[in-house]
């Protein structure tokens, strides 16, 4: 109740602000004499006159409006004043959200504006409160990476780029998920707790949670990567646990070369694009197109993406040699223990009839092997057979494995497609856009006697399609945004995993196979009562969509800043995955659909669709105790879930208190957040054979306190440092209790302690520039309902560092730049005594091990063609061997986990990329 009140008090004191901005306007009007006989005395070129009645405006109102800041500062430029009229011109600026300049406005003033403009972009976040805000007084710990940076170092995918900033682990697993990104220390089977957007509009699946952080997004679109560290459910919710990335692409006008006549009717148009050839079979093309007029701008782009991806084939979990099935101990125990029995309640004799069908008679091959109880009503193995009938199913095993699966050899290919499509339209204070892609990746996860390779059907083809409005309009010193999206997510439902059925995975006590027959054994063909031995595909679909709404109302005054808004989403989501199982055939078929005939696991009641309702209202609060010094920001979101009538996790809330001190060069703060994340669709209902589902589960908690120290940004030097310490509850595992199936449950206490930090610099005049940067995490789960002490979180390294160095040099005509770069990975532990027990690790070492690789980039062009530029870009110069840890319980093995995740995965070796990119 005191939560309640607390926010009800803030947002009251939102609506008590606009109330006084109101009765504070009426009493301008009286001042707006002044003002205009300021502005006649300008247009008359009297501008001593004007100065002195725009001074008595400003005394009248007592405040320095957006009118004022511009009429003072387009005098003191006719005054040739220009370096005291930029000093009018950043705080006007910062009272606007657009339309900065008129038609005939000075030429110079709109250039200033513009400088004005470009600099505050450039040291300025929008995704931490959802609107812009001044990154060295933001109350967090952010980080923004810029298009020029990422451009010069040859960034294929965005993957790249946080492989070379701090604060996350990165395992490329080359799969469903391409990678999995672990943001300060916390470990899950996906990316899953940090929330990805572009332009603030949210990436991650509606319903697993996932961020497909692949290779489907267009970098020549983007204009900054705004990292958020630590929880932002302040603002959005029960979705951004670890962080948050923001993904800023770019605006038409970024795109267009300005005139000088900046209000000709005449339509503008701009074009940028990129084309990549690459290692591994990978092509790359990327457009952009953009045109303008007056106030009514566009943009559209596109990125095409197909590679047969990096080739794993000389690892022993993907080389696909039929000789690993000799490792495996097949159950002779189950095999014994198995029959088949005639239905006394029939009048038939079931068994009878199964024999005389498959031939077993006496004299019969195989007869012998069997044995018939005195009432032939019972079949079993005859034990004196069971070596022998081990050695024919590991012979058939063989055989089977070594078929040819949908038109190719069984063997490792990595395949795979990627397409985007978007566009935007920005008229006065609206912007429509969308955005679709889908991409197309194999089932790496699982070990080779398990899956097959992507050519031989196994591909997850994940899509995302995403519609949008938003309105922004900035009053004197209120502003109101809405932005409006629906979106839909999915597979594809020719989504399938091709897996080997083999007797050893049929004989498995832990196998969801449990029809299986004492007669599938030496008549594998027969499919009595259960699986059949071979290959077999699954096919899996899902389709989910949300209407989202989100209203907020920012009030600037003075030293105050108070911003309140309201989220509403209505989602229609999957309980679980449809599913349609086949057996695999030699030659290529056409797909199946499985929204059409699939099933869903497990369901005993109810349908699988659910609907729910999320509601959440914030509010953010900020007042400067010193003005431009001292910072004080509070913050609250109290949300609440529904699913369908009964179900859901309730109302929670969550607070947010910082404070900001700022000196003459360097800045510190102090942050205390806490935020939850609310478990997926996926993880609440979704079921195999051998997992159930929980649809009773509670949000993870998180508690993050930080200290942050950095430097004043300046053109030649940026810096900082950061500690937190921060502590999860309920943290949600997959377990079993009770001896019942696995399911997950909020079984987990998380202690994280890390320190990161950053530096950039610019020590000479010629333009050479250097970064580095560091993490250091302690990541420990320190309670869990299913077992005793303290362990490691498996897959984080302690410490990391990258390091880069930019040489740009101007050779007569030709503009040469060279970017070279390092990233090392500590060790990561897995294993015994870790949260992934499973995983042996590298050669069984209980470890994936540290490693350096290199990286550099070269641009080109050429004066007389400013237009173009090649760049050549060498990954893993030094041609490492480095591996990434395997996904979810990476325990795979050859001995007694037949179907397990693999537990480490070859990175790429030494490869190229040839770019040729475009703007005119």
């Amino acid at each position: 109740m005191i939560k309640l009140k607390f926010f009800i008090s803030m947002s009251l004191l939102v609506l008590s602000i606009s109330s006084y901005a109101q009765r504070k306007s009426d009493m301008d009007d009286s001042c707006l004499g002044q003002y205009r006989l300021a502005m006649d005395y300008y247009v008359n070129g009297d501008f001593e006159r004007s100065l002195n009645s725009l001074d008595g405006y400003q005394a009248c109102t007592n405040k320095e409006t957006s009118d004022y800041l511009k009429l003072k500062s387009m005098i003191l430029i006719v005054q040739e004043k220009e370096d005291e009229a930029k000093i009018y011109i950043s705080s006007y600026v910062k009272t606007k959200f657009d339309n900065y300049y008129e038609e005939n406005d000075p030429e110079l003033f709109k250039d200033l504006v513009d400088e004005e403009l470009e600099s505050l972009a450039n040291k300025s976040i929008t995704s931490l409160s959802k609107s812009p805000e001044d990154i060295e007084v933001a109350p967090a710990s952010v980080l923004v990476i810029k298009e020029e940076d990422f451009n010069k170092r040859g960034y294929l995918d965005i993957i790249d780029l946080l492989n070379d900033v701090p604060g996350f682990d990165i395992s490329k697993i080359f799969a469903t998920t391409y990678a999995n990104v672990y943001q300060r220390g916390f470990r899950q089977d996906n990316t899953e707790r940090t929330l990805v957007m572009i332009d603030g509009i949210e990436e991650n699946d509606i319903w697993s949670n996932i961020a497909y952080l692949s290779r489907q997004y267009p970098l020549t679109n983007i204009s900054s990567v705004e990292i958020i560290y630590g929880p932002a459910s302040t603002i959005y919710g029960p979705r951004s646990f670890a962080g948050a990335i923001n993904i800023v692409t770019k605006k038409p006008a970024n795109l267009i070369k300005r005139k000088s006549d900046r209000d000709d009717p005449k339509l503008y148009l701009g074009v940028n694009g990129k084309i990549t050839g690459a290692s591994f079979g990978t092509q790359v093309a990327e457009l952009n197109v953009a045109g303008s007029q007056k106030n009514f701008s566009f943009l559209l782009t596109g990125r095409l993406f197909d590679s047969d991806g990096h080739d794993m084939s000389n690892t022993s979990f993907f080389d696909y040699n039929p000789n690993d099935l000799n490792g495996l101990i097949y159950n002779e125990e189950r095999m014994k223990s198995l029959s088949f029995k005639d239905n006394p309640a029939t009048t038939v004799n079931e068994l009878e009839v199964e024999m005389n069908r498959l031939g077993l008679k006496p004299g019969s091959p195989f007869y012998d092997y069997y044995e018939v109880n005195a009432g032939g009503t019972e079949l079993k193995i005859n034990p004196d057979s069971a070596s022998s009938i081990l050695n024919i199913l590991k012979r058939r095993d063989l055989e089977k494995y070594n078929s040819k699966v949908n038109g190719s050899n069984v063997g490792f290919s990595g395949t795979n497609k990627h397409s985007y499509f978007g566009g935007k339209i920005l008229f006065n204070d609206f912007e429509f856009g969308f955005r679709t892609w889908n991409v197309q990746q194999n089932f790496n996860y699982y070990q080779d006697l398990f899956t097959a390779g992507a050519n031989n059907g196994s591909k997850w083809k994940p899509v995302n399609s995403t519609f949008y409005s938003k309105y922004n309009k900035r009053f004197e010193f209120i502003s109101i945004s809405n932005t409006l999206s629906y979106v839909v997510h999915g597979i594809e439902g020719n989504s399938k995993l091709v897996s080997y059925n083999s007797f050893y995975n049929l004989l498995d006590t832990n196998s969801s196979s449990s029809g299986l027959s004492v007669l599938n054994f030496l008549f594998p063909d027969s499919l009595v009562n259960g699986d059949k031995q071979g290959w077999k595909e699954t096919f899996y679909f899902y389709k989910a969509s949300q209407l989202r709404n989100d209203l907020k109302v920012n009030v600037v005054r003075d030293r105050f800043n108070a911003m309140l808004g309201i989220e509403v989403r209505q989602s229609m989501l999957q309980g679980d995955y449809l599913r349609y199982n086949t057996y695999a055939i030699e030659e290529e078929r056409p797909d199946v659909y499985p929204q059409e005939i699939g099933t869903v696991n497990n369901q005993d009641e109810g349908s699988n669709s659910y609907s729910v309702l999320d509601i959440g209202l914030y509010s953010q609060i900020s007042y400067q105790f010193i003005p431009e010094k001292l910072y004080f920001t509070a913050a609250g979101r109290l949300d609440n879930n529904k699913i369908r009538a009964t179900g859901g996790f309730g109302t929670r809330f969550n607070p947010k208190l910082a404070m900001v001190y700022k000196l003459k060069d360097v800045v510190v703060k102090a942050i205390f957040s806490q935020g939850i994340q609310n478990p997926s669709q996926f993880t609440k209902f979704s079921t195999t054979g051998v997992r159930a589902a929980n649809p009773n589960l509670s949000p993870e908690k998180i508690r993050n306190l930080e200290f942050v120290v950095q430097g004043v940004r300046k053109p030649n030097i940026n810096w900082d440092a950061s500690i937190f310490i921060s502590r999860v509850n309920d943290a949600v595992a997959l377990s079993t209790e009770n001896g019942l199936r696995a399911s997950y449950n909020n079984i987990g206490t998380y202690s994280i302690i890390g320190s990161q930090g950053n530096l950039m610099l610019r020590p000479f005049q010629n333009g050479i520039s250097f970064y580095t940067n560091y993490s250091l995490t302690y990541s420990k789960e320190i309670d869990n309902s299913t077992s005793d002490g303290s362990i490691d979180v498996a897959d984080i390294a302690r410490f990391k560092a990258n390091f880069g160095l930019n040489i740009p040099k101007t050779i007569n005509q030709n503009q040469l730049n060279l970017n070279l770069r390092s990233n090392y990975v500590g060790q990561k532990l897995v294993g015994p005594g870790t949260t992934v027990p499973g995983n042996m690790g590298l050669d069984g070492s209980g470890k994936i091990p540290s490693y350096t690789i290199f990286n550099g980039s070269f641009m080109y062009s050429h004066n007389k063609i400013p237009s173009l530029r090649l760049q050549i870009t060498v990954n893993n110069i030094l041609n490492a061997l480095y591996y990434s840890p395997g996904p979810r319980t990476a325990n795979g093995d050859y001995i007694n986990n037949y179907n397990g995740f693999v537990p480490y995965v070859p990175q790429e070796s030494r490869n190229y990329r040839f770019s040729l990119i475009l703007e005119i």
